[in-house]
């Protein structure tokens, strides 16, 4: 699928960066899920494109500490 990025400010999705304007081909399973969240734009015209969502989101972050010590150095 065919997909141009819609959303300002872009989005992170795996390993990859999506900006404002890219035009891209993805698989057709992910092409549907960037719709739905309405982050792109089909450029066919077969996948309708979703508003994203304005509702106020909380991100809880677990400020743990990782320690990898080994032995007595």
């Amino acid at each position: 699928m065919k997909i141009k990025v819609i959303i300002a400010g872009g989005f992170r999705d795996e390993d990859e960066r999506f900006e404002l304007d890219d035009v891209r081909t993805v698989t057709d399973e992910r092409g549907k899920y960037f719709c739905r969240a309405g982050w792109v734009r089909d450029i066919s015209g077969k996948v309708a494109t979703a508003t994203p969502s304005r509702d106020e989101v909380i991100l809880k972050v677990d400020n743990t500490k990782l320690d990898n010590k080994v032995g007595d150095a």
